[in-house]
């Protein structure tokens, strides 16, 4: 498992990336992840759902995650997620949140 954050300074737009390498899935969010702010995140991309391919049962975020845990991994809040089996996810901050 690797997780990492990207912005633009000034700007924000923060975006985190999280790519699993591990067989199995975490499911219901039970993984927690830290979250360079709280509030309510976005899944914008993940590599299980496929567009042309029929994946029976993609695991995913896609009602978006909220933020709100203790700080964790270095960052000021957290927030459990589901990561799929081999797996590639980015969450970007909800513009709603950026106050």
């Amino acid at each position: 498992m690797i997780a990492f954050h990207r912005w633009l300074p000034e700007l924000g737009r923060d975006v985190v990336i999280v790519a699993s390498l591990n067989e199995n899935t975490f499911y219901d969010h039970s993984y927690g992840l830290g979250f360079p702010g709280d509030g309510r995140w976005e899944e914008i991309f993940n590599s299980d759902i496929y567009d042309n391919f029929f994946n029976p049962s993609p695991q995913d975020n896609s009602d978006g995650i909220t933020a709100s845990g203790p700080s964790l991994h270095g960052l000021p809040s957290s927030a459990g997620i589901t990561i799929p089996a081999n797996s590639i996810l980015v969450f970007a901050r909800d513009r709603g949140d950026l106050g």
